[in-house]
């Protein structure tokens, strides 16, 4: 497109008219009316003279405007032609009245082919009709459209395409035409549905491995189970048992992976719940002893949750099996909190016979107690002992640098994209 130079006249021309016609008609007029030549009979000439030069100022002023005009109407025309985006201007029933190269080039159809066409007919592959009437509403009350769809070209070919439909007004307040931009995102369109599709593949590649692992896992926790039953010495079927609870404990992260479609993280307020409810399964104590939780949800990655899964295990059973010596009950409380300063409190408080005052964990030489002193040193956390009051362990860690990541995003608000 390209907009035709204005009519303008030629000052010069118009200029040299006057002076001409002014000396014809003043020679023409001397002869035959006598008239002698004085600064009276120059005057009227004069007056011409000025009167011509007065027009040739505001004739050249008026072509000045005029190029001026031109220049930019030329500029945004070419702008136009040369954006890679399609783009149509229609009147108020939708035939098409302009279109830029990129638009022919994008539904292969010739300029002279589309000038008159409805732009309907690129909005037609597969839609249905109440589409149209609900894109119609919204222009025709003033307001922009976009969307997303498939569409189809002159030759056949299906693409992807996103268009924006833009209603304007060219004389009162009512919509009198269309300015429409296509893009084509095809090409954008296929690598996110391969994306998808790669990332559907690696979801399910991870859910089998998580179930696995816990299969898995289980086997080896019956095979123990097996030998427990073949068992006499006392020692042996504590060992057993400890390695079958924190196996146990290691395919209950696995099987939350699994069950919840995360593959990466676990909420350990439900996994707390359920770890305890395995131990008392496995250890089965005749006394009463009775759990309370004070607990909010954190969200853990699987880096993390194993490590911290057995070193719940190693403290919750240990309180389980050591805090009510020679008592018919006890209770255990576990609180697990997010502190103002971003890290996390783990608490498992027994209300049992308590520790010796010069215990101190380091010296300790049971395998549990090393465990969990290797465990929180694995998961980059400290840990403290209160035993005036029954014991109480606490632990305090961070979240590790991903999953804090995760947990922002899942708490922040996102706007929409449009």
């Amino acid at each position: 497109m390209k907009f035709s130079k204005s009519n303008r006249y030629n000052p010069y021309a118009i200029s040299l008219f006057y002076v001409l016609s002014a000396l014809l008609i003043y020679f023409l007029t001397k002869d035959t009316f006598h008239i002698q030549l004085s600064f009276i009979t120059f005057l009227p000439l004069f007056f011409i003279l000025v009167f011509t030069a007065v027009i040739f100022f505001l004739i050249d002023q008026s072509n000045k405007h005029s190029r001026d005009r031109d220049r930019t109407l030329n500029l945004i025309a070419t702008a136009l032609n040369n954006v890679n985006e399609g783009i149509t201007i229609t009147d108020k029933e939708g035939n098409i009245q302009w279109v830029n190269p990129a638009f022919c080039s994008l539904t292969k159809y010739q300029e002279v082919e589309l000038l008159g066409m409805n732009i309907k007919s690129f909005l037609q592959y597969d839609l249905d009709p109440a589409y149209y009437e609900s894109i119609s509403k919204q222009l025709l009350n003033g307001e922009p459209y976009k969307d997303y769809i498939i569409n189809e070209k002159k030759n056949g070919e299906i693409f992807y395409e996103q268009f924006t439909i833009t209603p304007f007004k060219s004389d009162g307040d009512d919509v009198s035409h269309f300015i429409a931009i296509f893009r084509d995102i095809t090409e954008n369109t296929m690598n996110m549905l391969s994306l998808e599709e790669s990332l559907e593949e690696k979801e399910t590649l991870l859910e089998e491995i998580h179930h696995r692992v816990k299969n898995n896992l289980a086997t080896i926790s019956g095979l123990i189970e097996l030998q427990l039953f073949k068992t006499q010495s006392e020692e042996a079927r504590r060992i057993l048992t400890n390695t079958q609870g924190r196996l146990k404990s290691i395919a209950l992260v696995h099987e939350k992976l699994y069950n919840d479609y995360l593959f990466s993280e676990i909420d350990l307020e439900d996994y707390l719940e359920d770890l305890v409810e395995s131990i008392r399964d496995l250890l089965k104590s005749e006394k009463d002893i009775t759990f309370s939780f004070d607990t909010e949800s954190v969200t853990i990655d699987m880096v993390q949750a194993v490590p911290f899964g057995l070193l719940a295990t190693e403290i919750i059973t240990n309180s389980y099996k050591h805090a009510f010596k020679n008592r018919e009950q006890g209770k255990i409380h576990i609180a697990l909190k997010r502190l103002d300063n971003g890290t996390y409190s783990f608490t498992v408080k027994d209300n049992g016979i308590g520790l010796p005052d010069d215990y101190e964990l380091g010296q300790s030489d049971s395998l549990g107690l090393k465990l969990i002193q290797t465990l929180t040193q694995q998961i980059g956390a400290t840990i403290s002992i209160d035993h005036s009051d029954g014991v109480s362990y606490t632990l305090l860690f961070e979240l590790k640098t991903n999953n804090k990541r995760k947990r922002e995003e899942k708490t922040s608000t996102t706007k929409p994209i449009t």
